[in-house]
């Protein structure tokens, strides 16, 4: 007679860790027209914890969104074309989804304009030849230097509203600027004075 084996059985214990997490489901709207904005980059972070960025891109209905998020505040940034960043927060809640609705600003306008001329500050007369640079301004601009015609007159377009400063550099080396401010779509004027600075 066999003796009786006796055997060990070995019992596995798994152990799982529940993490309930929630969602984020948003749109971008344009702000005047409240109609839906597409291709707009919208990046979600939890605030002061690295290594919970994401990102996502609206769709042509403007709809976005983000799964599998720990409960609590998340930072989410619009960034659309030829605008300001948009900035919020939103609270994210377990097994539920947070829907938001993003409005974008309107445009930056660009079709400002400034009309110069650019003068010896001792005499008053103009000063030809005196390359223009825009060294100041609330958006970049192209890499254009306009010089002032015989009568010591330029022109810039393109440009958006508010504070500009111009830098005119005459044939001879000497300088000066000029601070100048633009309304939306407004065309202002500036006299550079070369002598003074």
């Amino acid at each position: 007679m066999q003796p009786h084996r006796r055997v060990s059985a070995v019992r596995l214990r798994i152990a799982w860790e529940q993490v309930m997490t929630g969602a984020i489901s948003g749109s971008v709207v344009d702000a005047q027209t409240l109609s839906p904005v597409g291709g707009v980059k919208i990046s979600i972070c939890k605030p002061d914890i690295e290594g919970t960025g994401m990102e996502d891109v609206s769709d042509a209905a403007g709809g976005f969104s983000f799964e599998g998020l720990e409960a609590g505040v998340w930072r989410i940034v619009c960034r659309p074309p030829n605008s300001s960043p948009v900035e919020l927060y939103a609270n994210v809640f377990e097994n539920a989804v947070t829907t938001i609705e993003i409005e974008t600003p309107a445009e930056l306008s660009r079709d400002g304009e400034i009309i110069g001329r650019v003068i010896d500050a001792a005499t008053g007369n103009a000063i030809a030849g005196a390359i223009i640079l825009i060294v100041g301004g609330p958006h970049a601009v192209p890499d254009i230097a306009p010089v002032s015609d015989r009568s010591g007159s330029f022109s810039l377009s393109g440009l958006g509203a508010g504070d500009w400063r111009l830098q005119a550099r005459s044939e001879d080396g000497r300088r000066a600027h000029a601070d100048v401010v633009i309304g939306p779509g407004e065309r202002s004027t500036a006299t550079i004075r070369i002598g003074i600075d």
